[in-house]
């Protein structure tokens, strides 16, 4: 796992790039604008706080997508994560090329192309 920092989030991609993200509550409202986002949840071992990567997206106007992970009972992140990072983007390419460039270096327990790993 890559998370390079928690406060603030960061996190490393394949390419040795470092993205740093703004940390959400929730039930915060989101921005329009297009971006990355992951979705983790917290805990602490021995007093160390830990992370787990649930879920890494992109979307080309991160309110409508991240509503959707809210309401619809098909597109529900889980297990349940208790915080959201979000890094917004000049264009939805620049999202995709940051999504994928972490998906290629870090676990996440809900993204599909890491299921069989």
């Amino acid at each position: 796992m890559s998370i390079i920092s928690i406060d603030p989030f960061m996190i490393k991609g394949k390419s040795g790039n470092i993205y740093q993200f703004v940390t959400y509550p929730l039930d915060a409202e989101f921005p329009e604008n297009s971006g990355v986002y992951i979705y983790t949840r917290s805990y602490e071992v021995w007093n160390v706080p830990k992370h787990d990567l649930i879920y890494c997206g992109k979307a080309d106007k991160l309110s409508i997508r991240i509503n959707q992970h809210s309401t619809d009972p098909n597109d529900k992140i889980y297990p349940d994560p208790d915080s959201i990072h979000i890094l917004i983007t000049k264009t939805k390419q620049d999202a995709l090329s940051i999504e994928t460039d972490i998906l290629e270096a870090n676990k996440f327990i809900q993204n599909k192309q890491h299921q069989d790993q």
